[in-house]
């Protein structure tokens, strides 16, 4: 995810991103424990919009809370940092699935680990889950505890993988790499999962795998993410990039994109949601 500017937009114009984690957060409240001291990580932040207005708000007024957003994106850390900065509130550029924890542990303020790490809808980006879930639990306090959810289909990844199949769009985005890794295609979901996160040495409180219905105020608004998601939009010619996100709807209305007589739309995906424990 590159377009920062264009994903936050996108979160202003559809206050259901908003409203879905904070109905995440509020369904697991009775989970978690809290401590005077709370220094929490979020995984995939983005621009940093949901860590300093949704996450940050949502913890404990009485703790004293450090809060550091992370993202692969050096565009989002420099948005997070510009638009989104508090001084509990920090933005960092950082790989889950890398293996460079020290652009962590070196900062004396998160060098002891976090007591809470959160992330929303990241991880279906991710090649080795295996390798990112190995730091999450070394990036975790002892008795820290782990909130997450992600949708499993990658349905995102498949479009534009699909869109670059076609010209003009195959020689716009001539040798533009996108993988999509080779997890959940068969079986059981949830099992797999389980499986990976217990191998590490996670204590599993709750594992969920459901069906979503993303509703977005207008098919405008579905097309700002789409833009936004797309790590190679910003190669497409400005010109073009109108046809080139109707197309991409066109092969949603194909699948699981559903428009409703008052303007909404509706994108059906199934979800894990995992609340696990060190």
């Amino acid at each position: 995810m590159q377009e920062g500017d264009l994903y936050s937009d996108f979160n202003k114009s559809n206050p259901n991103k908003f409203r879905d984690i904070q109905e995440l957060l509020a369904d697991h409240k009775s989970l978690f424990r809290w401590f005077s001291e709370e220094v929490v990580l979020d995984v995939g932040c983005g621009p940093g919009d949901v860590t300093r207005h949704v996450l940050y708000p949502w913890l404990p007024e009485n703790a004293n809370k450090t809060v550091l957003g992370v993202d692969v994106s050096p565009v989002m850390k420099d948005l997070g940092n510009k638009k989104f900065g508090h001084p509990d509130v920090f933005f960092e550029t950082f790989d889950v699935s890398g293996k460079n924890l020290a652009v962590i542990t070196e900062d004396e303020k998160f060098r002891d680990g976090f007591t809470k790490i959160f992330s929303f809808h990241v991880f279906h980006w991710i090649n080795d889950l295996e390798l990112a879930f190995q730091n999450v639990y070394k990036l975790l306090k002892p008795s820290g505890q782990v909130l997450l959810t992600f949708p499993i289909s990658r349905q995102y990844q498949r479009l534009y993988k699909q869109m670059q199949e076609k010209e003009p769009w195959s020689t716009i985005l001539k040798g533009a790499h996108r993988e999509i890794p080779n997890y959940f295609l068969n079986g059981d979901a949830t099992t797999e999962f389980l499986s990976i996160v217990t191998k590490v040495g996670f204590k599993v409180v709750t594992c969920k795998l459901i069906t979503t219905h993303d509703e977005f105020p207008s098919i405008e608004a579905l097309k700002k993410l789409v833009g936004s998601l797309d790590i190679h939009f910003n190669r497409i010619p400005t010109s073009m990039r109108g046809q080139y996100l109707e197309e991409c709807i066109e092969i949603m209305r194909k699948k699981n994109l559903k428009e409703l007589d008052n303007g909404t739309v509706v994108v059906t995906e199934k979800r894990i949601t995992a609340f696990m424990e060190k």
